[in-house]
């Protein structure tokens, strides 16, 4: 069998390519254990939770297909992204939540917090990485729509109160990482 260079650089490259394909379909399919938990724990919307939870996998399988710093600010997005989502459940748990005509305000205010300390948190990570914009930006969207799957089950008010604190908490980050470059 005569196989030359440029048939084999081609054929390492579509089997590295067909890995980081699989990997991202692999890891884009367990980002879908969000919005199935948000439907069954939380009663979040079946609709918004599937349009939500179908653009995280995407978002997130895409991102650890291309690697490099989208992977690195989606994997960390995705953690912080988690952890935000479980706080409605949390919140909820602790009786704080829906209690007469403090409903809203207690579960915006919790949205509201847990968007400031999971955008900070992703800023000050996102700040040390050799692209900090581009893992930033990868972090900042896939806490959005993760976090959003939790707090969406109270509310629109408390999903727009976690993009308010994503933007603040993720503002100053962005800031220094520009004004230092």
């Amino acid at each position: 069998m005569n196989t030359t260079l440029p048939d084999l650089e081609r054929s390492a490259r579509r089997a590295y390519e067909l890995g980081r394909a699989r990997l991202g379909a692999a890891r884009g399919a367990l980002a879908l254990v969000l919005p199935l938990a948000a439907v069954t724990l939380l009663g979040a919307p079946a609709l918004l939770a599937l349009v939500l939870g179908g653009g995280l996998a995407v978002l997130f399988g895409y991102a650890q297909f291309k690697g490099q710093a989208l992977g690195r600010g989606a994997r960390v997005g995705l953690l912080l992204g988690s952890f935000g989502a479980l706080v409605p459940a949390m919140v909820r748990a602790s009786g704080a939540c829906c209690l007469g005509a403090s409903c809203e305000s207690t579960c915006f205010t919790a949205c509201v917090l847990i968007g400031l300390c999971t955008g900070a948190v992703a800023a000050v990570v996102a700040a040390r990485d050799p692209r900090p914009v581009v893992h930033g930006t990868s972090a900042a969207v896939v806490m959005l729509l993760a976090t959003g799957l939790g707090c969406s089950a109270l509310g629109l008010a408390e999903f727009l109160g976690v993009a308010a604190g994503l933007t603040v908490g993720g503002a100053s980050g962005v800031l220094r990482t520009v004004r230092a470059t």
